[in-house]
């Protein structure tokens, strides 16, 4: 409760509901670059400020080559300096991204967009 209350000291109420604002606007925004990409798909519906996806993989791949395809782009985007980390949703592993840094833009979301579908697109499918 006590760091809630500091929270709210500093930033008030209507600051703190600004910021998740905006932090749902920059998942949002980052939902719509996965939805148009031919590489990476949305693992399930964007829950406030996070974003779970993956690789898109072909057809008939086993679940343990999923598995390792979503884990060499997880290490590939860890590596450009993106921070992501990973998790089971159906048996299968998939990504994600929190968005609302109180720092964090739109340009940074792009940046990671960018840097995340460059790397998908360069894992052999």
């Amino acid at each position: 409760a006590l760091k809630l209350w500091f929270v709210l000291r500093r930033f008030g109420a209507v600051g703190v509901r600004a910021h998740v604002r905006s932090g749902m606007d920059l998942a949002e925004h980052f939902a719509s670059r996965v939805r148009r990409s031919q590489v990476i798909e949305l693992a399930a519906p964007v829950s406030l400020s996070l974003i779970c996806f993956r690789r898109r993989v072909p057809s008939g791949l086993d679940g343990t080559s999923d598995d390792a395809m979503q884990s060499e782009l997880l290490e590939a985007v860890k590596a450009k300096g993106i921070f992501i980390i990973h998790s089971k949703l159906g048996g299968k592993k998939i990504l994600r991204l929190a968005c609302g840094g109180i720092e964090q833009s739109m340009r940074d979301v792009d940046a990671a967009f960018d840097i995340i579908e460059t790397a998908a697109f360069g894992l052999a499918a």
